[in-house]
């Protein structure tokens, strides 16, 4: 691996956990949309493939509005804001690759005193991970290249599989000591 210049995050669950019901959510969702979809699916996924865009932007609203919720109730993970602050410190470029809504993400890291670190939300791919798109915008937006960077996420399945799939080595974040403990070996 070549020298690390990036470091990706997820966000829900990785830098900030949200404080909503997400399984409520999305039987609350699928009941009043008339969705022939299961909670245990790719829930976003599924919603992404809708054909009926009135319904799409309608679920997606109101998916958004309970994430600001969400935000608002919910707070940083422990440690992730020492070890943004830590990256920083190395001069690694930092940014946030979500399936969660833009503005949730910016109002999560606004609640963190993070709000300059870029974002891709899922406004702004037409694929949702584990397609790669979001990771390469994220590359072609601070001129990194694959072998550069790490994404860091709570899921060791789908965080993986977007890691993989954009071929950017990844990290199942299980503690953020951990994480900084083994980041020196990163250079």
């Amino acid at each position: 691996m070549n020298r690390v210049k990036a470091v990706f995050f997820d966000f829900d669950g990785t830098i900030f956990t949200l404080k909503m019901d997400w399984l409520n959510l999305k039987n609350n969702i699928i009941s009043e949309f008339g969705l022939k979809i299961s909670a245990e699916s790719n829930f976003m996924n599924n919603i992404y493939d809708l054909k009926n865009d009135k319904k799409k932007s309608q679920i997606l609203a109101r998916i958004t509005f309970e994430e600001l919720k969400g935000v608002e109730n919910g707070k940083p993970d422990h440690g992730s804001i020492d070890f943004i602050n830590f990256c920083r410190k190395k001069k690694y470029k930092l940014g946030v690759v979500s399936r969660n809504s833009r503005k949730a993400i910016l109002s999560g890291l606004g609640k963190m005193r993070l709000s300059e670190i870029p974002v891709i939300g899922r406004e702004d791919v037409r694929k949702l991970k584990p397609h790669p798109e979001g990771l390469i915008k994220m590359m072609s937006m601070l001129s990194v290249y694959r072998n550069e960077c790490i994404y860091i996420g709570n899921d060791a399945v789908s965080d993986r599989r977007f890691a993989e799939n954009a071929k950017v080595k990844f990290i199942h974040l299980k503690s953020w000591n951990e994480i900084k403990i083994n980041c020196r070996s990163w250079n």
